[in-house]
């Protein structure tokens, strides 16, 4: 499973997981070594920066990649979209696919 295929087994979970999710987007890993993912949160509070959070692969085998997640609220990922809001080094937004939008 590539590591694209395994953000996209992830949304459903996240989205039943919290009910304010507005997006995710697939930030894709030039080294194919994790997951990494921006979701951006009706309700998460404004922090100023991107931090991401770490999570170690499935041990199952359902996701076989650590998972890095930055969670944004609307304000910040608009602020992410005008380049006045940087994400965590390596990460780059050639290649960037929007996984998930609300309606």
């Amino acid at each position: 499973m590539s590591v694209r295929e395994s953000a996209l087994e992830l949304v459903p979970a996240h989205r039943a997981a919290e009910p304010n999710l507005l997006h995710v987007v697939f930030y894709p890993d030039p080294q194919e070594r994790e997951v990494r993912l921006v979701e951006v949160i009706d309700g998460s509070p404004n922090s100023g920066e991107a931090l991401p959070c770490r999570f170690a692969r499935d041990e199952t085998g359902l996701v076989p990649y650590p998972v890095v997640v930055v969670e944004l609220s609307p304000a910040e990922f608009e602020q992410l979209e005008e380049g006045k809001l940087t994400l965590p080094k390596g990460w780059v937004r050639e290649g960037r696919e929007v996984l998930y939008a609300s309606a």
